[in-house]
């Protein structure tokens, strides 16, 4: 039999992120995701057009976890 998994997505909006680093919040909700028994998997970056201005800036990070599903 082959391993089942189960998924969370967790959304991260940009404007809780500072010159001086990321939120000491988010560091906690990673480390119950991980007691838990949560794997990050992979990351995404939503991106938003600067309108008049050329190019890009990020508005929130989408985090991929993965765990074993309980049978």
């Amino acid at each position: 039999m082959h391993q089942r998994w189960e998924y969370r997505i967790v959304h991260f909006r940009t404007d809780q992120f500072t010159s001086t680093g990321i939120p000491s919040d988010l560091n906690q909700h990673f480390d119950e995701y991980g007691a838990e028994g949560w794997e990050l998997v992979s990351t995404e970056s939503m991106l938003s057009h600067l309108g008049f201005f050329p190019g890009t800036r990020t508005i929130a990070i989408i985090a991929f976890f993965k765990r074993p599903l309980a049978t």
